[in-house]
């Protein structure tokens, strides 16, 4: 019996110290050969699917393992499992099965005993004897003893595994948690301790879990704000945290706290935060952004404000520079410490100094923004050797990190935003900069929003002010002319005044259709169907033909011509009369810009290159300085104000840009200022081999229509007696009517030499007449037709003559010409 508890202590012993299965079954299969004096025995467990296999056992074969293994007497939900010991296996019958097995191994006698863990059966260990034996109650007691410890053994050692198993699952969460899990407990009097932090927390603030470790308060030292998010279970709060490298984060912490046997245990997870901070700040940020931006239409206002949210929110100070006229200009600049306003300007004085090679024209120009994280003030130095008060003002205002982004609209970089920290903890990174160009992006939409809605006033405004020089210019020889055709109606009007009534009333109408004609072709230029007419011609004999028409005029003003025509040939393949058109404008502006006794002088140069160079040069009032940039845009005039002391519209010089780039070529104006003339230089491609231009054709006999017969389709009524009586005049014999269909009904019974027709007329126009007219001559004699019309473009007029007419004369039109045309379509 001694020897037995003896066992029974050693097994104790052995199970309190095992941490293994295998541990477990060695120092049972020792128990129960030193209490039990047996020389075989095994230990057999039920596996997951409730079969009792061996997991231990001393003095047994292979063979018979394999040949009993499964048998048991017990299921895992037996009850009140008894030992069985059977004295002689020979005897008993329900084991006959396995006598030859038992046989083979010598076993005559077995002792089976169960393995009960809290109510269940999981599993048994077997004695077996080489000779009959029966068990007496003492091995039996001592026995089920053993086995109680043993059950108890393997279930401690299977709960401990899967706790260590579930640790490790624990542990393995939380080492992938994106975050710190932590403990800590405090006694009801004292204070709390941290029981645990995972290693996250070094990743996460750059300290290591032993300095909380060391020190509970650890957080409240390195703490700088906390705000309490949410109250309920668990609790949230967003920390904001200084790292080990001085770099602030943010952190979200939901803990929960709870007694656990007197101690308040507080656990919670720290979650790094500070990409969801930065990207809320920075939503923020530019939603801010947007509402100033939107806030007004003065751009130079908005990026005051823009620069009062940006420091210190964003940078210490900051400076926001645009493109005026290709030159850089400061619109703002904003310190957040007052005092250093006056070092803010002194920068302003050397950025402009250093507009056309510093950093902030380069970032323009390349339209790539630059980020210095730290600035390197030896370098600095190096490259401010001639200037070091440049570096001195830099280290005065605080330059530890800064960035300098474009301002981006519509493909176009239009200034700069320079954002600048001055603390050595607070350095830009690539967010910072990724920030700062959508600032930029946002700050260029505004400016340009903003220019285009002046430039919208502005064209607003010169459109009125172009429609009351329009109306001025309409109505002064409306005035004369309608003054002269009312003083023509008196019987008492003087006979020497007559000339001077007609001479009067013929230019103010040709004034009239000036106007006109510059507007419709201002309306061809922009709409892109301005067309031009292109042969060979002679550059020398255009310059001659614009001044010859321009000499009365410089005669009348007294004005020397200073004219310099190369001999050499000079042919070009342009539009003739466009280009005469384009002298006739700039020798007009400059009479009508020169007094009385200055000089208009012409220039023609022999081709060089490729290309003709025309000048025209005068003494006159000469161009503003502050004017010059806007000479050649549509509507713009110097002077536009009632009082000014020359007419016109504002087209002349737009009209002449446009023709003169329509033929490859450019046209540059030069002055000095008020008072010293101007200086138009036209330089236009020319051929190196061109064809020599047509000549003119000399008409050779008299404009005589003596019996020629003219049928006259006109609807307005003036313009139908104008033309017959100019007709008449020469001999024609003119039928008149004012509809196609009574052209039509003219045409059964008269058999004309010429139609003159309108196009647009009410009802049918001269389109369906000469389609009828074209119709029934069916290899007839061709009835010679022409067109006079206010369709006026070079598209009107193909159309017009496509349609079947022979000749097209825009209105207003000269009746000679209509008589020369009669007669030219006669003698062809």
């Amino acid at each position: 019996m001694a020897t037995g508890l003896s066992a029974v202590a050693h097994l104790t012993d052995a199970l309190s110290r095992a941490t293994t299965l295998e541990a477990v079954y060695d120092a049972a299969l020792d128990a129960l050969q030193e209490a039990l004096a047996v020389a075989r025995a095994s230990v057999l467990l039920f596996d997951e699917h409730e079969v009792m296999s061996f997991v231990a056992w001393r003095g047994l074969s292979d063979d018979y393992r394999r040949a009993v293994n499964g048998h048991t007497p017990w299921t895992p939900r037996s009850e009140n499992a008894r030992p069985i010991c059977v004295a002689d296996v020979t005897t008993d019958a329900s084991l006959a099965g396995y006598e030859p097995v038992f046989a083979s191994e010598g076993i005559r006698a077995l002792g089976f005993f169960p393995l009960v863990y809290r109510g269940g059966v999981i599993g048994k260990f077997m004695l077996y004897y080489a000779e009959p034996h029966a068990c007496d109650d003492n091995e039996i007691e001592l026995a089920q003893t053993i086995a109680g410890q043993i059950a108890f053994g393997v279930a401690r050692v299977r709960v401990e595994a899967a706790l260590a198993l579930e640790r490790d699952r624990l542990n393995t969460l939380v080492a992938n948690i994106p975050g710190v899990v932590w403990e800590s407990v405090r006694p009801p009097e004292g204070d709390h301790t941290v029981t645990f932090v995972s290693e996250q927390i070094e990743s996460l603030l750059g300290y290591s879990p032993a300095a909380w470790y060391a020190n509970p308060y650890f957080t409240t030292d390195i703490l700088l704000e906390d705000v309490l998010v949410s109250a309920a279970q668990p609790q949230i709060h967003h920390h904001r945290v200084r790292r080990s490298d001085g770099r602030i984060v943010w952190s979200e912490v939901r803990l929960a706290q709870k007694l656990e046997n007197g101690l308040e245990v507080t656990r919670g997870v720290s979650l790094d935060i500070t990409q969801q901070k930065l990207t809320e700040r920075r939503n923020a940020f530019l939603s801010e952004v947007s509402a100033i931006l939107s806030s007004s239409l003065d751009y130079e206002v908005t990026l005051g404000h823009v620069a009062q949210l940006v420091v210190p929110d964003l940078a210490d100070w900051c400076t926001i520079d645009v493109i005026d006229e290709n030159e850089v200009r400061r619109v703002t600049g904003l310190h957040h410490d007052p005092a250093k306003r006056e070092a803010m300007e002194q920068m302003r004085s050397y950025d402009a100094q250093m507009q056309r090679s510093g950093l902030i024209r380069h970032v323009i120009d390349t339209r790539e923004p630059r980020l210095i994280r730290e600035y390197d003030y030896a370098a600095a130095e190096a490259l401010y050797t001639d200037r070091p008060e440049v570096v001195a003002t830099l280290r005065e205002l605080g330059t530890e990190s800064f960035m300098v982004v474009p301002l981006i609209a519509g493909g176009r970089c239009l200034g700069a935003i320079t954002l600048v920290s001055s603390e050595p903890q607070r350095r830009f990174d690539d967010d910072d900069l990724d920030l700062a160009c959508e600032l930029g992006r946002r700050a260029g939409y505004a400016v340009d929003n903003a220019r285009l809605y002046r430039q919208a006033q502005e064209a607003n405004r010169a459109k009125d002010e172009f429609l009351v020089t329009l109306s001025h210019e309409l109505r002064t020889p409306m005035t004369a002319t309608l003054g002269w055709a009312a003083l023509l109606r008196r019987t008492d009007f003087a006979a020497e005044h007559f000339q001077l009534a007609v001479e009067t009333i013929e230019r103010s109408t040709r004034a009239q259709a000036k106007l006109i004609d510059d507007i419709l072709d201002v309306s061809r230029i922009v709409t892109g169907k301005l067309q031009l007419n292109v042969g060979p011609v002679d550059m020398r004999a255009i310059v001659e033909a614009a001044i010859d028409a321009m000499r009365p005029s410089l005669a009348a003003k007294q004005l020397e011509l200073d004219l310099s025509l190369t001999t050499a040939p000079v042919i070009a393949v342009a539009d003739g009369a466009r280009l005469q058109q384009v002298l006739w404008n700039l020798l007009s502006n400059s009479v009508k810009f020169t007094p009385s006794g200055g000089t208009v002088a012409v220039r023609l140069d022999a081709p060089e290159s490729g290309e003709v160079q025309i000048i025209v040069r005068d003494t006159g009032n000469g161009i503003p300085r502050k004017f010059l940039p806007y000479i050649f845009e549509r509507f713009r005039q110097a002077d536009s104000g009632s009082s000014r002391a020359h007419g016109g519209l504002g087209l002349g010089l737009a009209i002449v840009k446009s023709i003169v780039e329509l033929h490859g070529g450019s046209v540059i104006a030069e002055s000095e200022g008020e008072g010293c003339g101007a200086t138009f230089t036209l330089t236009l491609p020319v051929t190196a081999r061109a064809a020599s231009p047509a000549p003119v054709e000399v008409a050779g006999s008299p404009l005589e229509l003596d019996g020629v017969s003219v049928l006259l389709v006109e609807d307005e009524t003036d313009t139908r007696l104008m033309l017959s009586a100019a007709l008449q005049s020469f001999g024609a014999r003119v039928t008149a009517v004012d509809s196609v269909a009574a052209a039509v009904a003219s045409l059964e019974t008269l058999k004309p030499n010429v139609v003159v027709s309108d196009i647009a007329m009410p009802g049918e126009d001269g389109m369906s007449l000469m389609l009828r007219i074209r119709s029934e001559e069916r290899g007839s004699q061709h009835l010679p037709a022409i067109a006079v019309t206010a369709y006026a473009s070079p598209a009107d007029r193909d159309r017009i003559l496509a349609g079947g007419f022979d000749y097209h004369l825009p209105k207003p039109v000269d009746p000679m010409t209509v008589v020369k045309t009669v007669h030219e379509a006669l003698s062809s």
